[in-house]
């Protein structure tokens, strides 16, 4: 198994930037959070973290142990050797808690094939719930070997993968080659009615026709205690595709619920802990209490809906601790074996290595590092973005044609699709927060010393949306907008 060595992207005033880290939403608060405090006392020895990681993936064989941060906590990071597929778990180091559990991109992709097309189109099947196989082809994703089939259910294609070795669906979704010539047999009266059962009641004040991810769909606009929902339902059937809060919601509706009742909702959210700022904002178009809790020496950011009590999102915080003090050992990660991709390089008398995104491996693409200016910068993890089977490899799109590089190797001025690692933290942050991939980054120098980065999505339901992040010297979240 090839084992890479984690970045840490360190800024010039000490910040730690933590691939992965969550995002805070619509607009950011500049107000300084309460600080948190460092000496976590670790509860969790490695041995215990282990056999939690083993229970989270079901079985198989611990090949790794490590020590490592994720979005603000201290973490052991696990990886375990499960029928020919290596899972990454994180587990918390205050308790024994799994907040990550995913297919690690060094997965071996030599993995024993033990399923034929014959089971893994059965298996596709089984997952849409019907149809017609009409395509089957071997693929990568997330570094495991996997069919990749298209199934043709009720007039929409879906894309599923399945390991090779074992029928294991890994991915559902509807292609982005569904036919869009589905025939309609659902109203807009049964549609209304079908977003209307979907967002718990409300009145619709709009209903329109479109396309999402390939298929026809109404896009229904439901008004329900005072925040507007984008519902889109499909014409062929009445089945609902997506629910979102519109970014259109009305935000000055009626505060019917106080910050003290808000306070305890956001409490019962994280499971306990000490409420250290509550404050006003916007999510989604809808008014909300912005509300930070200090649970188990992590900081999560918690929004209610103004309106009612209703927790609309829950993450852990990117001012949350980073480096909490460990008093357990862990075993030390194994080098690289001879041949991996891990590496470093020395930029302006520092070491950088250079790392997998955390969060995105590309499907069944492969990604490559080069150095420019004399610093390293990471292929860009965008799933989205190349063909499927594609290299993707760190270039600049297009832009400005005299780029500025800095003293710390960030080229300013261009499209990169590779993000530098001391900004791969709030990258990851604006693709966790739109459920998007990234498309390009461009970094802007400003006159006050501090970085923009505007950095384009292409959004999982369709269309792109850009967000710009204005990032202080100390590496600190100033702001944020979303344009759409």
């Amino acid at each position: 198994m090839i084992k890479r060595s984690m970045v840490i992207g360190l800024l010039s005033a000490g910040v730690v930037a933590v691939p992965g880290m969550a995002l805070a939403s619509a607009q950011v608060n500049s107000t300084p959070i309460i600080p948190v405090s460092t000496q976590a006392t670790v509860s969790t020895t490695a041995a215990q973290a282990d056999q939690a990681a083993l229970a989270a993936v079901g079985g198989g064989t611990v090949t790794s142990t490590s020590t490592d941060t994720y979005q603000g906590a201290s973490v052991y990071d696990i990886h375990v050797l499960f029928n020919s597929v290596v899972y990454d778990v994180k587990v918390l180091q205050s308790n024994d808690s799994v907040v990550l559990k995913k297919v690690s991109s060094e997965s071996s992709t030599q993995a024993t094939v033990s399923t034929t097309a014959a089971q893994a189109d059965q298996a596709a099947l089984a997952a849409v719930g019907g149809g017609t196989v009409t395509s089957t082809s071997t693929d990568t994703y997330q570094g495991a070997s996997v069919y990749d089939i298209h199934v043709l259910f009720n007039s929409v294609v879906y894309d599923v993968k399945v390991l090779q070795s074992n029928d294991s669906v890994v991915l559902k979704k509807v292609s982005s080659e569904s036919s869009t010539q589905a025939t309609v047999s659902t109203t807009a009266a049964q549609a209304d009615q079908a977003a209307l059962a979907a967002v718990g009641g409300g009145t619709v004040t709009s209903t329109s026709t479109d396309t999402y991810q390939g298929a026809s769909v109404y896009d229904i606009h439901v008004l329900f205690n005072s925040v507007v929902y984008d519902v889109k339902v499909l014409q062929s059937n009445d089945s609902v595709v997506l629910k979102k809060v519109s970014s259109e919601s009305s935000t000055p509706a009626a505060t019917t619920q106080s910050a003290a009742q808000a306070d305890q909702a956001a409490l019962a959210a994280v499971g306990g802990g000490t409420v250290t700022s509550t404050s006003t904002d916007t999510y989604q178009g809808a008014s909300v209490y912005d509300i930070h809790v200090l649970f188990n020496s992590v900081v999560y950011d918690v929004k209610v809906l103004q309106s009612n009590d209703s927790v609309v999102l829950k993450k852990v915080s990117s001012e949350s601790s980073t480096p909490a003090a460990t008093t357990q050992s862990a075993p030390a990660e194994s080098q690289p074996p001879e041949g991996s991709s891990s590496s470093s390089q020395t930029t302006s008398g520092s070491t950088t290595q250079s790392a997998p995104a955390e969060s995105q491996p590309p499907e069944g693409s492969s990604s490559s590092s080069q150095t420019t200016s004399g610093s390293t910068t990471q292929s860009a993890p965008a799933e989205s973005q190349p063909p499927e089977g594609s290299s993707s490899s760190s270039q600049t799109t297009s832009g400005s044609s005299n780029p500025v590089v800095s003293t710390s190797g960030i080229t300013y001025g261009v499209k990169l699709t590779a993000v530098p690692s001391i900004f791969q933290s709030f990258v990851a942050q604006a693709l966790t927060q739109n459920h998007g991939t990234l498309k390009w980054v461009k970094f802007t120098a400003k006159t006050g010393g501090e970085t923009q980065a505007n950095i384009k999505i292409s959004l999982s339901q369709g269309g792109t949306v850009k967000v710009i992040d204005l990032i202080s010297t100390t590496g600190q979240l100033i702001s944020q907008t979303v344009n759409s």
